[in-house]
């Protein structure tokens, strides 16, 4: 019997395994796509907890979350205060040298420098913090020793036959020797002083008990020169540098006069100089 209807076919089997087929697809893809969603907000809330734990942020993010919900009224009629902070923070540029010489350049940043010329003119300019000495108005016909003062370590720079012009000279800190030695009756001296000199360089030492210290002797001839001081009158000794020795030095009584800082000119009693 007929209903009056046309005959409908069944759809054919492949493409209903392919429409199938093609949602299972996307439903594994959807669950894929959303797990990574999941693990990536996961990996922001732990990086979010590690900053906020290792920076201390929770020590005042409850306070400033509680204010930044807060609406601060606009206050009209009065000025507005505008503060300015300026920082200053270490770059180390990812370079190992830079980073552990640090601290050296910062302290020898401010170190005086002298260069002494073969036309006896001595000159003083200060260390950069990048370690460069530029001194100007120098003699061309002139021949000139660098000296830059030993640091705690006993570094310095001893650089002689320099010549203006030309090209820039790298020059390198050398390890000096340690000269210790005693001062003989030295605790009936009000003031004490010890220095050494020699041809193109000076530098100060320190005295503890009668016992003398010079950090940074160069390995070069010189001579050491104690001062001291007693009601007035000047006592001055001297004893020559060798190698491997331990000087005393016995001073002897210079004459009235006020105690002089090693390199000062003595004044005149108005007090001008001459």
């Amino acid at each position: 019997m007929s209903s009056g209807r046309p005959l409908e076919w069944p759809a054919p089997i492949g493409r209903v395994t392919a429409r199938s087929r093609t949602r299972v697809w996307r439903r594994v893809w959807a669950r894929r796509f959303g797990a990574l969603l999941l693990a990536v907000a996961v990996v922001l809330l732990a990086a979010t907890a590690y900053r906020i734990t290792t920076r201390k942020y929770y020590l005042f993010l409850n306070d400033y979350m509680r204010r930044a919900r807060q609406l601060t009224p606009a206050v009209t009629g009065s000025p507005t205060h505008v503060f300015f902070l300026l920082t200053d923070h270490f770059e180390p540029d990812w370079d190992a040298d830079r980073v552990e010489n640090w601290a050296e350049r910062s302290n020898r940043r401010h170190a005086l420098a002298t260069l002494t010329g073969s036309d006896e003119d001595d000159m003083n300019a200060e260390v950069s913090s990048s370690g460069r000495v530029r001194v100007r108005w120098l003699s061309a016909a002139a021949t000139y020793t660098l000296w830059i003062p030993p640091d705690a370590d006993g570094r310095y720079v001893l650089a002689r036959n320099l010549r203006p012009g030309g090209p820039e000279v790298a020059v390198r800190l050398a390890v000096g020797r340690t000269v210790t030695g005693r001062i003989t009756d030295a605790a009936r001296f009000e003031r004490l002083d010890v220095h050494a000199n020699g041809p193109g360089w000076t530098l100060n030492g320190t005295i503890k008990d009668g016992t003398f210290t010079l950090v940074g002797v160069p390995e070069a001839t010189g001579t050491i020169t104690a001062q001291g001081n007693v009601g007035g009158d000047g006592w001055i000794g001297t004893a020559p540098i060798k190698p491997d020795a331990s000087p005393t030095i016995a001073l002897k009584r210079e004459g009235p006069h006020a105690f002089r800082e090693p390199g000062s000119e003595s004044l005149p009693e108005d007090g001008l100089t001459k």
